[in-house]
């Protein structure tokens, strides 16, 4: 299962000299509930792994980002936030000002107030690519970006 995949993966990395395991959200919130998988018989990929850095990059199911990395820094987890709404390069506004204001934000929106979880979020990271993609001349405004 993919499952299984991440966690031997993570496993793997962690094994190996200097270096740390980073997975998204989903190798440890990956059964569906806010608790790590407390589905009985289920665990995250993370799972035997704490060495872990979780990359949060979205809500779910009207849970925010925000709260999703303050469950995995009380779980213990070093995390980064890469809120989609707020650092993918799409962010929803063409607009330079507001593209920017978008930005500046703070990344726990309160949900953090623990000192020991603010130390765990390690802080932001900017998704380098867009949810949003063309795949040929009219999409991209007669740029075509596949060349065969």
């Amino acid at each position: 299962t993919v499952l299984s995949l991440e966690s031997k993966m993570l496993q793997f990395t962690n094994s190996l000299p200097n270096k740390r395991p980073m997975a998204w959200q989903n190798a440890m919130f990956d059964c569906g509930d806010l608790d790590g998988c407390s589905v009985p018989g289920a665990s995250p990929a993370t799972e035997g792994v704490p060495e872990t850095v979780i990359g949060v990059y979205s809500g779910s199911g009207g849970v925010s980002a925000a709260s999703l990395a303050a469950n995995a820094t009380a779980q213990g987890y070093l995390t980064t936030q890469a809120d989609a709404g707020h650092l993918y390069l799409d962010t929803g506004s063409t607009d330079p000002p507001t593209y920017r204001a978008a930005l500046w934000y703070d990344i726990t929106l309160g949900q953090i107030k623990d000192p020991a979880q603010h130390q765990r979020l390690l802080g932001a990271s900017m998704s380098l690519w867009s949810d949003r993609y063309c795949s040929g001349t009219a999409e991209c405004g007669g740029l075509s970006l596949i060349h065969i």
